[in-house]
């Protein structure tokens, strides 16, 4: 579930009755987002969740402790405003994860929709809140995963348009990728200061990122305002959302464009590209 309600986080104990498929659910209890939060993340190693914190001015991320009996309590705020040199400069916090080596890490998205407006991502001590690394990835970063081994954080960026105008041209075109982030040598929250942008590859949907006989033939046309004929999009009108991912294997659900992208990590390219239909 990606979508999170804005006003309370809550926990439930949930009891299945096995007839007739009942269910009984009961509150245990929960914590009011003052300012809203989208995503969530679990550590279930040292029983902290992670909410992306994003209204009313804050750009940040909220952790709380998770006890026993299911009661949440706020412990510590991650402020992230420093990432693009002041709140002012952030579009959002659009995604949050929780590792269980004692670190977060969270996608954030700038003002600037230039050239130059690439997203990052942040690394902080999600015991701390301090901000270890931060990360350029691609143009509007909006999901945050990682591999089952844990050597690999991937970045869905968005790529969305800057303009609510669908009559308005872009002034710049921003394609849609993932950016993959090697993170093999961070054992602990203080290895991540180590890591560079050499560890950050980016792939967006050109030529050159797609597998022998991919292309984008038939896949919708997001930037058009209606899209009744059968046209084929270009790359930098591909809007990836959101990745799940296996250790060899990413698909990539490129939602304005109704399609599912297949990555493979092995060769670095696009294996396929899949149209939903109408």
């Amino acid at each position: 579930m990606k979508k999170l309600l804005k006003s309370t986080l809550g926990t439930a104990l949930l009891a299945l009755c096995m007839s007739h498929a009942e269910a009984q659910v009961s509150f245990v209890s929960g914590v009011t987002l003052t300012y809203g939060g989208e995503i969530i993340s679990y550590d279930a190693t040292n029983n902290r969740l992670l909410t992306t914190n994003s209204g009313n001015g804050s750009r940040g991320v909220q952790i709380y402790s998770l006890a026993s009996n299911g009661t949440l309590t706020p412990t510590l705020s991650v402020d992230l405003a420093s990432v693009f040199s002041g709140a002012s400069n952030i579009n959002s916090v659009t995604s949050v994860l929780a590792d269980a080596r004692g670190f977060g890490v969270a996608s954030i998205v700038p003002t600037d929709t230039s050239a130059n407006g690439l997203g990052r991502v942040a690394i902080f001590n999600s015991s701390n809140g301090s901000i270890i690394k931060t990360l350029d990835v691609g143009y509007h970063p909006d999901s945050v995963t990682i591999t089952p081994d844990g050597t690999k954080v991937i970045v869905t960026n968005e790529g969305e348009y800057g303009s609510t105008n669908s009559t308005i041209s872009e002034s710049v075109a921003r394609p849609g990728s993932i950016s993959v982030i090697d993170i093999t040598s961070v054992v602990n929250p203080s290895d991540a200061a180590n890591l560079t942008q050499s560890n950050v590859q980016t792939y967006d949907f050109q030529a050159a990122n797609l597998g022998s006989g991919v292309n984008l033939t038939g896949i919708r046309d997001n930037s058009l305002a209606m899209n009744t004929a059968s046209t084929t999009a270009d790359y930098t009108d591909i809007e990836a959302e959101y990745t799940t991912a296996t250790n060899s294997t990413l698909y990539v659900t490129l939602q304005e464009n109704n399609a599912i992208a297949t990555f493979d990590l092995a060769t670095r390219k696009y294996t396929a590209i899949r149209s939903l239909g109408t």
